[in-house]
């Protein structure tokens, strides 16, 4: 049980429930808090002293779990404080891809601004962390969202394919294909796009080839719809491949390439 009054200026949950069951009762109740058995205990006990005493102590360990509960019961204020805990948390290196994996897994509705400051950092030692052996362990939006980033410190979209298939190979294939390729920006020329045919053809998947056309044609239709009539193929705005050509990217050919020859089964059709 915890009292109405506090509950209510929290949760956006709460409120409503207290509504619902004012209304149905027509006059103050009480709410309680045993329904929420899908949750864990120490997580709803810590979040209850929130409510009380506004603070929030816990460990990065236990992050996935309170925003669960944050995201359940629509706390903002508790939010907000688990979002500046992850900022600061991913500043310390050992700590950036579980910071990185809570900020922009699909399941946490975290702000812009909280992934743009873990993101910030993961540019920073990109090499560290896709060559980390938990990089195979994070979520495929956490990936996703990394690799859509406009300022990539990449050469070329190249770079970006063979980190996406990286984490293809890391993963032994068990990803969403079609989400995964969409984040390279197919716009970006005949011979990048050659460059990247060639890599996908070192892949023995035909689902995987079969999305890279797709995409492929896609992004030649907008390299080249300058030539239709707008009135049939109406333009939209593409962003802009992705070419730095001083940074080193180097280790990540390196690295693609070992995992084309040593890893074989990973990429076999499935």
């Amino acid at each position: 049980m915890v009292h109405s009054e506090i509950a209510t200026a929290h949760s956006g949950y709460f409120r409503r429930q207290y509504l619902k069951e004012m209304k149905a009762q027509k006059k103050p109740v009480t709410l309680f808090i045993d329904h929420l058995t899908n949750y864990d205990a120490n997580a709803i006990r810590r979040m209850i002293n929130f409510f009380y005493s506004g603070i929030l102590p816990c460990s990065l360990a236990e992050i996935p779990e309170l925003l669960a509960l944050c995201c359940k019961l629509q706390v903002p204020s508790m939010r907000a404080i688990i979002e500046k805990f992850i900022i600061q948390k991913a500043a310390d290196h050992n700590c950036l891809l579980d910071c990185w994996n809570i900020s922009c897994h699909r399941q946490f509705d975290l702000s812009l601004r909280a992934k743009d400051f873990v993101l910030s950092y993961v540019m920073r030692s990109l090499e560290e962390a896709v060559l980390d052996l938990r990089f195979a362990q994070l979520d495929q939006a956490a990936v996703e969202e990394l690799l859509k980033r406009d300022n990539l410190p990449v050469r070329s979209e190249c770079d970006v394919l063979r980190i996406a298939l990286m984490y293809y190979f890391r993963r032994e294939g068990h990803v969403n294909m079609q989400s995964l390729l969409n984040v390279i920006r197919y716009n970006c020329g005949n011979e990048t796009l050659m460059r990247m045919h060639q890599d996908i053809q070192c892949i023995d998947n035909e689902e995987l080839r079969f999305c890279f056309e797709q995409n492929c044609a896609y992004g030649l239709w907008q390299s080249e719809r300058r030539l239709y009539d707008q009135n049939i193929w109406p333009i939209t705005d593409a962003p802009s491949p992705r070419r730095n050509p001083n940074v080193d990217c180097n280790w990540i050919n390196a690295q693609f390439y070992t995992l084309v020859r040593l890893q074989p089964a990973t990429a076999s059709s499935r």
